[in-house]
């Protein structure tokens, strides 16, 4: 008889999110998992995502996850385009469109439409404005910014290109 092999460990990293004055706003909910719980091994990003959402919703809950902040969690067009993404609580999270996800008609009908439902948007890893970020700003209420990813000055002028 075969001994069952044991499943790898999977964690839910918590990363905090500042607004613009340094306070504290939500936490991005992040899937870890494999032998270094510091690190992703993502095959699937569908799968983290929903990996995530189960963890955070059902074996932590949102409460002993978040506090009284909002919770952040990556979404690709998979999740997005999926009914999975209309279940979770509106006023308790925000669906973060991964910087990887294209620039399609689809994407920016998806995005308006989840707006209207009454969700917050967010994009992942700004790090200039470009053609996809400029799409999109009319339909996502926040931009996450990566300011460790900005030279010099241009931290400044993305800020004021995105107000």
């Amino acid at each position: 008889m075969v001994a069952p092999v044991a499943a790898p460990p999977i964690y839910l990293g918590r990363q905090p999110i500042l607004d613009s004055q340094q306070q504290l706003y939500g936490y991005e909910l992040l899937f870890r998992a494999g032998p270094n719980p510091n690190r992703a091994l993502v095959h699937d990003s569908l799968s983290a995502t929903a990996t995530v959402v189960a963890y955070a919703f059902g074996e932590l809950g949102l409460g002993d996850a978040l506090g009284q902040h909002r919770g952040f969690i990556n979404v690709d067009q998979a999740f997005l385009d999926s009914s999975a993404s209309e279940l979770l609580p509106k006023d308790q999270v925000v669906l973060e469109i991964l910087e990887d996800v294209p620039l399609t008609a689809d994407l920016l009908e998806r995005c308006a439409s989840l707006r209207q439902a009454g969700f917050t948007l967010a994009l992942d890893d700004v790090t200039a404005l470009t053609p996809a970020v400029e799409a999109l700003l009319p339909l996502v209420h926040i931009v996450k910014v990566v300011i460790g990813a900005l030279p010099g000055d241009s931290l400044n002028e993305l800020v004021t290109a995105l107000t």
